[in-house]
């Protein structure tokens, strides 16, 4: 390790807590966020109405805080200033962009791990007083939230959606493909959106080389090398495709 480096231990074969979540908790995870969701029907996604019903997960994220730890400070924020993290209220069903205005005040680290905290898997993350779950169940991107701000050009990456698919054939994978596909509905809405303010957009998922590598659990860390090294050859060959595209 070179001189003045931080210490960074973080293994992502264990820290994560495994391909399969613990027990969670008894109960619904936020009868509050159940009553918000229906009262407020147009401001919840369906999956964060789905949040609110799964019961609390028990899942540790402290691996990810001490791995933030290790190269930000604790309470501080990151680098960059215009950095957002976005996590969702779990009991008001609120999209928060941590480090946005008027966004409540916390360090990088509590917001990394709510936006990590997948409902029903790990447990929610407390900021101010509220508690906070991943960001994802309110939109696989939260690219919408750029519309406006005048950008030359967004990057997406984006794990969650594919516009080419594989052909799974176990139960497991044919579910997982049909949720994929209703998600990437939503963000091909959020891609028009703000290519419409003028903002050149780049999206980048798994095609059906990648998914078929990942199979139906994105959590599984066993297939992770597998992963990474057919993304290392797909994502060089769409980036290519992308810049041909463009200079046509």
């Amino acid at each position: 390790m070179n001189a003045g480096a931080p210490d960074i231990r973080y293994d992502p074969d264990t820290d994560s807590g495994g391909a399969l979540p613990s027990l969670p908790r008894l109960g619904i995870g936020s009868p509050r966020g159940v009553v918000s969701s229906a009262l407020h029907p147009w401001r919840a996604t369906p999956m964060g109405a789905l949040s609110a019903i799964l019961p609390q997960g028990r899942g540790s994220l402290d691996p990810v805080g001490r791995l933030i730890d290790a190269v930000c400070p604790r309470g501080a924020w990151a680098a960059h200033p215009q950095t957002w993290i976005v996590a969702m209220d779990y009991d008001s069903g609120r999209r928060t962009a941590f480090g946005s205005d008027g966004a409540p005040h916390t360090g990088l680290r509590d917001a990394v791990m709510a936006s990590c905290a997948i409902p029903g898997w790990y447990a929610p993350v407390r900021v101010g007083g509220r508690r906070f779950v991943d960001g994802g169940v309110c939109s696989p991107t939260s690219l919408d939230l750029l519309a406006g701000l005048e950008l030359d050009e967004v990057v997406v990456l984006s794990p969650l959606t594919s516009l080419d698919y594989d052909r799974p054939t176990t139960v497991a994978g044919r579910l997982e493909r049909r949720f994929r596909r209703l998600v990437t509905r939503q963000l091909i809405g959020e891609v028009k959106k703000v290519a419409a303010t003028g903002t050149r957009v780049t999206l980048l998922g798994p095609g059906a080389q990648d998914l078929t590598a990942i199979g139906a659990n994105l959590m599984d860390p066993r297939r992770r090398r597998r992963v990474l090294e057919t993304s290392l050859r797909t994502s060089a060959t769409a980036l290519r495709a992308a810049r041909l595209a463009d200079a046509g």
